[in-house]
């Protein structure tokens, strides 16, 4: 914030409206604007004329809080910092948001109508166009003691302190009781119970002690009992997260210290308490952190951990373990501005509040620290309930509904709001009759996986195989199994062979996530190829997998792909593009092409290298994979020089299946290329 809206927000705690803000009758203003909508009129602006200039609006801030408030909001778009200046002589209007202009929205046991008041907006325009060059929502809310006309004609309610957990305990008496399907487990998981008792994962903290202890938490060791327990989704982060070792192991089965954990935990300590529950899981506590055994056994149950949970607690905005995650708020009372509310005889009737809009559910949950990170997709996906601690609010999350707390009193259907992550969390639970979606949906889940981080290359199957677990009993095709992160099934393989990098990849990174032909060798966003109705080109497929462990879907020691295909040596220049970037102008992704060309040097195909920044080891073969109607979708490999025919994959490309309009005699440049092709075994590691 400018030193001149600071010093502006502190005046306003001192100020009373001004005369133009005190007019300001939102209600009104709704109704006229719904009726021009009922006669098809949407050229006509409606709104309050609050100030014909936005010099006159930044003078009144000077004095006037409301509009003190308004003049900061059109200075704090963050998402566009390099946004032109607004013109001096632009005028400035108001006008509201009403509940049915978000029709993702549902009014739920809620005494407003869906006409009510949702937010009001800030408009600052040419006074010369209807069109608005500025637009900035601010919050509406009134107090939960408000009169039934005034509840009744405003949505919002104040947000409490972050310590008070009784809208999460609503949220969750709710969907125990309305909600069957939150009730049910991911296929090949245990049922709960009609009293929604489960068994117990291996280890749960117990929060409130026992009378040996002195009623002091600590490791309890289930032994496959039964009960209820909530789970913690976090970030670790650089901290010095609190673990239990060998050599701690006895001593935290007696009492773990409260002071001496992290504030992550401290806090989720406190909100399993009071919630009412006993139980809590935390990875870092409950698995043996020393143990490769413990580790290993206990990170393929994380399916079963988050399922059966009955709420996952999930940090939302801490970006490390000691951070904490209820933060101190701005109680809602010092950031707000009061103005008259009117009733139908242009009677004041009580006030509402406006205030800077509070971060959304997409902002404080899809684009918090915590979905940043690998574990936390499977942990979000897999948990049944969620609730996230976002730096402003609570939100929930379930199967049939999203409430945040300012807007509890609308739900958010998961089916019509949640996008992709609510489609894959109903694929866990619903088994297609086509295989063919299941994978459009794996795939779809592995490009989402793979823009997040890992601290641990080695964590990348092991991270996601709770996911892949309940995949595998949605998957109908005989004999079909998962390997090193793709699926044997014959297309799907072909399918998943051919993924894109997008980003540069670490030598070391490479040499511990091997094989090369599969996704997870790759550090960085990947893009999966489409299905797209291809033949498959390749036969006599195996696939030989040494697991590190037990876990079939967990991480491996090695991996060797073989087939029968054709390979062709094939010319190849680099040619490295402009870095996709972000609106803030920084990098994401560097794409690098690789330009195919037959012996004459006439160009056959392009496609993309997966280290961008590796030279080309000549010669480079392709090895084509399948056909579609544009031509061949091919891997680029090169040969390893202890075996005759081992390879690892370089790229994939694309080969053109038509002749050049300028030589259209000389037939398809790809078909004659591949005319030289020699149909032999291949190995790839």
């Amino acid at each position: 914030m400018s030193e001149e809206l600071a010093s502006l927000a502190e005046l306003s705690l001192n100020m009373t409206p001004c005369a133009r803000c005190k007019l300001i009758d939102l209600v009104s203003i709704a109704a006229l604007k719904r009726h021009y909508q009922t006669l098809g009129r949407s050229d006509v602006p409606i709104g309050y004329p609050h100030h014909a200039t936005y010099r006159e609006l930044r003078d009144s801030a000077k004095h006037c809080p409301s509009c003190a408030l308004f003049y900061e909001a059109s200075n704090a778009d963050e998402r566009f910092p390099n946004k032109p200046p607004i013109n001096e002589d632009d005028c400035v209007r108001l006008s509201a948001v009403t509940a049915q202009q978000w029709p993702r929205y549902i009014l739920e046991d809620s005494p407003a109508s869906a006409a009510a008041l949702f937010g009001l907006m800030v408009e600052v325009e040419s006074p010369t166009s209807n069109s608005s060059s500025y637009q900035k929502r601010l919050d509406l809310w009134v107090p939960y003691d408000s009169p039934s006309r005034l509840a009744s004609d405003v949505l919002q309610r104040p947000v409490g302190p972050a310590n008070d957990t009784t809208i999460i305990s609503q949220w969750l008496s709710h969907c125990n009781a309305s909600h069957p399907v939150c009730r049910k487990t991911a296929p090949g998981i245990e049922s709960a119970g009609e009293d929604n008792m489960v068994t117990l994962p291996t280890r749960v903290i117990d929060v409130l002690g026992s009378e040996e202890n002195g009623h002091q938490l600590y490791l309890h060791t289930t032994n496959g009992s039964k009960g209820k327990y909530l789970a913690l989704s976090h970030c670790w982060g650089k901290a010095q997260v609190t673990r239990t070792i060998s050599s701690n192991l006895s001593d935290f089965q007696q009492c773990i210290p409260i002071d001496m954990l992290c504030k992550n935990f401290q806090d989720a300590i406190f909100v399993t308490k009071s919630l009412g529950f006993q139980y809590l899981w935390v990875d870092s506590l409950c698995i043996i952190q020393d143990s490769a055994t413990d580790w290993e056994s206990e990170s393929s149950k994380m399916a079963k951990v988050y399922n059966l949970a009955a709420l996952t607690l999930s940090a939302a905005n801490a970006s490390a373990a000691d951070e904490g995650f209820l933060k101190p708020r701005i109680p809602a009372i010092e950031r707000s501005v009061a103005l008259p509310h009117y009733n139908g005889y242009r009677n004041p009737d009580g006030h509402y509040y406006v205030a800077a809009a509070l971060d959304d559910f997409s902002k404080e949950v899809d684009m918090a620290p915590l979905s940043t990170r690998g574990w936390t997709l499977q942990e979000r996906l897999l948990s049944r309930r969620n609730v996230f601690f976002g730096r402003d609010q609570f939100h929930w999350e379930c199967q049939e509904a999203r409430w945040s707390e300012s807007t509890h009193l609308l739900k958010q259907e998961s089916s019509d709001s949640g996008g992709d992550m609510s489609m894959w969390r109903r694929s866990l639970y619903q088994s297609a009759n086509d295989d063919a979606k299941v994978f459009d949906i794996w795939w779809a889940l592995v490009r989402e996986y793979t823009k997040r981080s890992l601290t641990h290359g080695s964590d990348i199957l092991p991270a996601l195989s709770g996911i892949a677990s309940i995949f595998s009993q949605n998957i109908h095709a005989a004999g079909n199994r998962y390997v090193a992160g793709l699926w044997s099934h014959n297309s799907d393989l072909a399918r998943g062979l051919l993924w894109k990098s997008f980003g540069r990849t670490a030598e070391d990174q490479r040499k511990i996530r091997a094989p090369s032909w599969s996704w997870i060798s790759h550090q960085g966003r990947i893009d999966p190829a489409s299905s797209n109705g291809a033949t498959v080109i390749i036969e006599d497929v195996d696939i030989q997998v040494e697991l590190s462990g037990q876990d079939q879907f967990g991480a491996l020691r090695s991996a060797k792909l073989s087939f029968t295909g054709f390979l062709v040596a094939i010319p190849i220049i680099k040619r490295t593009g402009p870095d996709y970037q972000d609106l803030d102008g920084k990098q994401l992704y560097v794409y690098t092409t690789a330009v195919l060309h037959d012996e004459k040097m006439h160009q056959v195909g392009t496609g993309v290298l997966d280290e961008p920044n590796a030279p080309i080891a000549s010669p480079i073969y392709c090895v084509p994979i399948r056909h579609h109607q544009r031509g061949m979708d091919v891997l680029l490999l090169r040969k390893l020089a202890e075996s005759e025919n081992s390879y690892q994959r370089v790229g994939t490309a694309e080969l053109a299946d038509h002749p050049r309009p300028a030589t259209p005699s000389l037939g398809s440049p790809m078909m004659k290329l591949l005319s030289s092709a020699e149909k032999q075994r291949i190995s790839i590691t």
